[in-house]
């Protein structure tokens, strides 16, 4: 069996935002459970609902047309969202779509402005409260207020049947509001805005009768205050969590400070109140969740706990259940009691639907939703077939072809609902929640064209038959449609027809295709009803049930269904009737007391194809089985991969997407706190730490390993001793031309100060603007964050929080990272002195230890080095290499000398001779606690060792040479020319230095630069911010000039150059020769690059001397001009 474990997928889960609970009415009602509203930063929805007693389940996702979601509410059973796309939105919790169009304020409101401005909170009252206050004629079910960019609070009446509108408008105040809530009673309305003031409105006269401030603090003189949350006890009493990382009472009579509580290291993001006011929850950046109670004396502290690593920005509470979440896009579940466990949802079971496998083409679909946007790969080929004992136990296989994306789609509309590829390869199709969108591979071109002539509807499923000429869609209108695809120019539209009833409209949530592909099955929202479509016939089959489907599929001719409690339905197809599977004691049996069912880890994320056709699989993130549809057979699980978010077989290969949690943890964003765990162990007289996924060989992501887990890892090991010896010297070996020393491994990286240097030096580039000497722990941040983004563009994949936290572990890893890619994976230096770049096995520690074994093995063959352990610790290796490197060195009578006596006589010599620093000491080289990473690194650095040569004598000088003549100018293009005599003049071929960075010099000694606000201004010296990079254009000879922040320089031809986000034909520019040294820039309106007499640029029709350019690439080469042929354009 051939397996494909895909671990290139960065499947991850969109920021939590906002949550809100709509509490269970009834207790015996199982059709309208309690259910969460979890808002993403995506601008999705997804619906959680309590089923069981202690269980929460993802049932449905709302698509969302815009990202940057920041809050929903529940008003009864109507669900409301608002976001920074300046709208409020009621849903259809049955279609999933908005129940009306998005409110939008009218101009008079707002001056000068259409539609709400940005909106960062939402707040509910109910109208029964607020009736005696609101001067409403109208009956309202409820009030909402909104909290907006511009300062202001806008008040909105929710009725039946009605959607909502503007009622109130409060006064702008100083600041965007971030935070507001009503009084229980409705009688006030209180905010918190971003420069620290809290304003109270009465809701009768609508008045500001408070202003208060928070306490000032100095923050870098920041003007930015913030008061992330507010709310308010039954007593009227108002609570603000702010920037301070403080909890504050303030009593509403004299506005003075009852209680405070400073008990998180930064901001409070969110804050919630018990219902009868007795408990008050509050957590934010440093992901501490408080808990405070009411005593007789005020609020004291009765329970905290740090569920998360990264932001906690929500939080939802009921009566019975707290929710909250964050930047890590796991929705956390906990009792509202103080003191209880959490649960920490299955964040892959939202990867339902996101994969696909295309067996024909050997294609792995991905639909990214936190991203939006899909992508194609083309799996690898290996050369051998190996079981999957030995893949899992770490054998290197070797691959003829590794996998590669061939196609990215990034949609410029709404968040992606659904994608599937046909299964001959010819089509991708994807939706979103306005428009189906069919993309066309042409035969031999990996790039899709998209078919315009197509009719303008949006799907929520859809799926092609086998030999994808024919198109099956389930439209948001609640209409199955048959699309004929056979032709990519006549695709048509053979039968439409709809599966709702009545005015009840729904759309599918799952959908089935039988291998006869007569029978269409279909799950909808509403009812969740279980439809058998005859795609002959087009009758439709209504099955009802009263299940959550959340995956199915047809096995033979009965339809696999999992339910949310991890339950199976089966109905026959023959029978039509729901069946037992195979008997009803096995049924009872198995199903009851199997731990896949009974005690689920996680939920099952998807029904796939077994080994046989009798069998079929099923897989949740932490385990699959395999069901026997014949046969009764213990089940067995299996956990061969984790955690996974696909599964499927196909013929000899199984394919898999992986998602390890520490590339998950690795890909998210810093965090103030992580979390230790201590065990006492066994025999031991102290506390050490618990191997984890924060270890070294996860979060760095390059392979590298502490010794066994096992041994001991506490600091005063003698091999954590030597390493950090060895990798210290190593460090400060580089930084000696800065004249700058790491003193301290574990405390003097944590600023980022010196770990910038050191990456400065390493990769000979120029680091972007830092603090270069902080003060702060966020400027301590900023700085780890600068520099491990920019080892990240060198192939590097870091993470920074411990290592401003003094982490021993993650530092040693980081470094040792840096040793593979820069030392040991450099290749030999040639007798010119010069090394070639770090080649791509700098990026696996096993390809990098091999390679170093044999260039040892390949220069000295006569010392058997076979290790980088055992074989070095009598001396005489590192002699013998010496010998080899610089031949007539090797002392007489070594083999007399004592293992510590020929380390120090090598690190002597290699020091004196060869320049070759001893960042391993003598006696720690011939030390039994030494680790193979010291020695390699030690080891490593005779490769760039250079034998001296003799130096020739000087020729004598010849006579002089007289000048070559002066070069004749060709002739400049002008604007009248038509658009191919833009290839007139002689364009360099500059092929070979695409890849360097380099500054342009214009005829007034100034440097082209692209400053952070997106305009093109000259600047006197050349830095960073003036630094360019050539980047291939459509054809050969021509460029897009890419800046230093990722953007482009655009011709335009109304005579002002600037910055594009994205690069096309507008963007391509030709470079030619106006004289030695100096060159000018053509675009493709055939004007020129030039910079006037008030030193700006700006574009010209003719060329002169004030458009002559001098180019200064960072590289030794001569820049030099070769003869080019122009291509018909």
């Amino acid at each position: 069996m051939e397996a494909h474990r895909c671990r290139f997928i960065e499947f991850k889960g969109a920021i939590i935002s906002s949550i809100s609970i709509k509490e269970k009415q009834d207790k015996n009602d199982d059709s309208n459970p309690t259910t969460a509203a979890v808002g993403l930063s995506n601008g999705d929805i997804q619906l959680w609902i309590n089923y069981q007693v202690t269980q929460w389940s993802h049932t449905q996702t709302i698509h969302g047309s815009s990202p940057g979601l920041t809050s929903v509410v529940w008003v009864k059973d109507r669900l409301f969202s608002a976001g920074f796309n300046g709208s409020i939105t009621e849903w259809d919790l049955h279609t999933l779509q908005p129940s009306y169009f998005p409110y939008e304020e009218a101009d008079t409101l707002v001056t000068g402005n259409t539609g709400l401005p940005p909106v960062w909170c939402l707040s509910v009252c109910n109208a029964q409260k607020a009736e005696d206050s609101m001067d409403i004629d109208e009956q309202v079910d409820a009030y909402i207020a909104a909290g907006c960019e511009d300062g202001g609070v806008r008040v909105f009446a929710v009725s039946k049947d009605k959607p909502i509108h503007l009622i109130k408008t409060a006064r702008r105040s100083a600041g965007r509001i971030l935070s507001v809530a009503w009084r229980p009673d409705g009688t006030e309305l209180a905010c918190g805005s971003a420069s620290g003031i809290v304003n109270v409105w009465n809701t009768r006269t609508w008045k500001n009768e408070e202003y208060f401030q928070v306490e000032v603090l100095n923050v870098g003189g920041s003007k930015l205050k913030p008061v992330w949350a507010i709310a308010y006890l039954p007593d009227g009493t108002i609570i603000t969590g702010d920037y301070r990382g403080t909890i504050t009472l303030w009593d509403r009579q004299t506005i003075t400070v009852l209680q405070s509580f400073t008990l998180h290291v930064q901001d409070v993001l969110a804050l919630s109140v018990s219902q009868d006011g007795t408990k008050i929850y509050a957590t934010g950046v440093d992901s501490k969740m408080i808990i405070l109670g009411k005593q007789q004396e005020g609020f004291v502290q009765i329970g905290n706990f740090r569920p998360a690593q990264n932001d906690i920005k929500a939080i939802g509470l009921s009566r019975e259940w707290l929710l909250f979440g964050g930047a890590d896009g796991h929705l956390y579940t906990s009792s509202a009691e103080p003191n209880q466990k959490f649960t920490r949802q299955d964040i892959f079971a939202n990867a339902r639907n996101c994969f696909q496998f295309v067996r024909e083409h050997n294609l792995l679909v991905a639909r990214f939703y936190h991203a939006r946007e899909i992508e194609v790969w083309k799996l690898g080929k290996r050369g051998q077939k190996v079981d999957l004992k030995k893949i899992d136990q770490g054998e290197p296989v070797e691959l003829m072809e590794n996998a590669r994306q061939i196609v990215r789609i990034v949609p410029q509309s709404g968040s992606i609902i659904y994608t599937r590829m046909s299964p001959d390869g010819r089509y991708i199709a994807y939706s979103d929640a306005q428009q189906f969108r069919l993309l066309h591979f042409r035969e031999g071109i990996e790039t899709p064209k998209r078919i315009k002539k197509i009719p303008e509807i949006a799907a929520s499923r859809f799926v092609f038959t086998l030999d994808g000429k024919t198109l099956l869609l389930a439209t948001l209108n609640g209409d199955i449609q048959v699309w004929d695809v056979e032709d990519a120019n006549d695709i048509r539209v053979k039968k439409s027809f709809t599966f709702n009833e009545g005015e009840e409209k729904s759309i599918a949530a799952e959908i089935a295709l039988h291998a006869n592909e007569q029978t269409l099955a279909v799950v909808t929202h509403r009812r969740n009803s279980l439809l058998l479509v005859n795609l002959k016939t087009f009758k439709i089959e209504r099955v009802s049930m009263r299940n959550h489907i959340t995956s199915m599929r047809w096995i033979d001719n009965t339809l696999v269904m999992v339910r949310l409690n991890n339950q199976l339905l089966m109905y026959s197809l023959g029978e039509k009737r729901f069946t037992p599977w195979i008997s009803n004691d096995y049924q009872e049996r198995v199903l009851s007391e199997h731990p896949f069912f009974s005690t689920p880890k996680s939920p099952i994320i998807g029904i796939a194809e077994g080994p046989s056709p009798n069998k079929f699989i099923l897989y949740s993130s932490s385990h699959f089985i395999v069901v026997n549809m014949k046969q009764q057979e213990t089940i067995k699980m299996y956990e061969d991969f984790r955690p996974m978010i696909f599964l499927q077989f196909a013929g000899e290969q199984v394919i898999v997407v992986e998602r390890p949690l520490n590339e998950l943890i690795a890909s998210q964003t810093s965090v103030v706190y992580r979390r230790k765990v201590f065990s006492k162990k066994e025999g031991a007289g102290k506390l050490l730490p618990v191997p984890n996924i924060s270890e070294p060989q996860f979060a760095t992501g390059i392979g590298y390993r502490l010794h066994n887990q096992q041994e001991n890892m506490s600091e005063d090991a003698a091999w954590v001793r030597i390493q950090s010896n060895t990798f210290r010297n190593w460090a400060n070996s580089r930084l000696q031309p800065r004249s700058l020393e790491i003193k301290d491994l574990h405390r003097d990286l944590g600023t980022g100060v010196l770990l910038i240097n050191l990456a400065e030096e390493l990769t000979k580039d120029k680091m972007p603007k830092y603090a270069p000497t902080p003060k702060m722990r966020s400027q301590y941040l900023d700085n780890m964050n600068i520099c491990l983004n920019f080892l990240k563009g060198k192939g590097l994949k870091l993470v920074n929080i411990d290592i401003v936290d003094n982490n021993h572990k993650i530092i040693l890893g980081l470094l040792w990272s840096l040793i593979q890619k820069y030392q040991i994976a450099a290749p030999p230096a040639t007798a010119a002195g010069t090394t070639a770049p770090p080649s791509d096995a700098g990026d696996n520690a096993r390809s990098a230890r091999r390679e170093l074994l044999l260039w040892l093995q390949k220069t000295v063959p006569s010392a058997n080095i076979n290790n980088f352990g055992s074989d070095w610790l009598s001396g005489e290796a590192i002699i013998k290499l010496i010998g080899a490197l610089v031949p007539g060195s090797t002392p007489s009578g070594y083999e007399q000398w004592s293992p510590l006596q020929r380390s120090q006589w090598a690190s002597s010599y290699a020091h004196r001779e060869m320049s070759i620093p001893p960042v391993l000491s003598p006696e720690d080289f011939v030390d039994s606690n030494v680790d193979e990473q010291s020695v390699m690194t030690y080891v490593a650095q005779y490769k760039q060792f250079v034998p001296k040569t003799p130096v020739e004598p000087t020729p004598p000088p010849r006579e002089p040479t007289p000048p070559p003549p002066e070069p004749v100018l060709p002739p400049a293009p002008t604007h009248e020319q038509s658009p191919t005599a833009w290839w007139q003049p002689t364009p360099v071929n500059i092929e070979s230095f695409y890849h360097l960075p380099f500054s342009m010099r214009s005829w007034r000694n100034t440097y082209l630069c692209a400053d952070e606000k997106g305009k093109l201004r000259l600047a006197d010296e050349a830095d960073h911010w003036e630094q360019w990079r050539l980047v291939r254009g459509s054809q050969p000879g021509l460029y897009y000039l890419k800046s230093w922040k990722g953007t482009y320089l655009c011709g335009d031809a109304n005579g002002t150059p600037r910055q594009a986000p994205k690069p096309d034909i507008w963007e391509e520019w030709s470079i030619y020769q106006i004289k030695p040294g100096k060159y000018g820039l053509l675009s493709y309106h055939s004007t020129h690059l030039s910079v006037d007499d008030k030193g700006k640029p700006k574009i010209v029709p003719h060329q002169t001397m004030r458009e002559e350019w001098e180019l200064f690439f960072s590289s030794t080469q001569a820049f030099k001009v070769s003869p080019f042929v122009p291509p018909a354009r």
